[in-house]
């Protein structure tokens, strides 16, 4: 009998972490962190969620998802990211799937973006470097054409801001659940 619903994470700096356990909790689903999938063990589930982090407009660790499509074929497959881009701002997500994917490779594949957190601390130095780059875009713009994500970015920039929130997985759990009828 096959499993029912696993969740496979690649987070950096937690935030794709606590959404994955989040959904775990949620759909009663098991936690597997990216780097100890095994992937002839994840095409024993029903449902396969994978989340991934994404940095500079790529979502990282997609490539077991992208890599293994053949061997996950008879899976349910979703998959979440975490970052920057405001949920519901369906062309900035397009512009990350269209970065990431091949035409070809989105199908079957459904998909859920969440905001994630930032802590200047924790970055990189290339990753700084990028937040100085996109604080100067923002900076460019009048500020009543900045969206308040852009505005906490401004706010936050230096320290810590924290995005996530529980109530963005709520569709992605309702469509686990709701099985593969859906």
């Amino acid at each position: 009998m096959r499993e029912k619903t696993v969740i496979v994470y690649n987070s950096r700096n937690g935030s794709t972490r606590r959404y994955a356990e989040w959904l775990a909790r949620d759909c009663s689903a098991r936690l597997i962190p990216w780097q100890e999938a095994v992937v002839d063990e994840l095409a024993g589930y029903d449902t396969v969620v994978f989340g991934g982090c994404v940095y500079n407009g790529l979502i990282e660790g997609i490539s077991l998802v992208k890599n293994n499509r053949d061997m996950l074929r008879a899976c349910r497959l979703f998959v979440f990211t975490v970052g920057l881009t405001q949920p519901g701002d369906e062309a900035a997500f397009r512009q990350v799937l269209d970065r990431n994917f091949e035409p070809g490779e989105l199908e079957g594949i459904r998909f859920h973006h969440f905001l994630g957190a930032l802590d200047f601390k924790k970055m990189s130095p290339m990753q700084r470097m990028m937040m100085r780059l996109l604080k100067k875009s923002i900076q460019r713009k009048p500020r009543e054409n900045r969206s308040q994500l852009e505005s906490y970015v401004l706010e936050a920039y230096g320290g810590q801001v924290d995005f996530t929130d529980r109530s963005y997985i709520r569709p992605l759990v309702e469509e686990i659940l709701s099985g593969p009828e859906a």
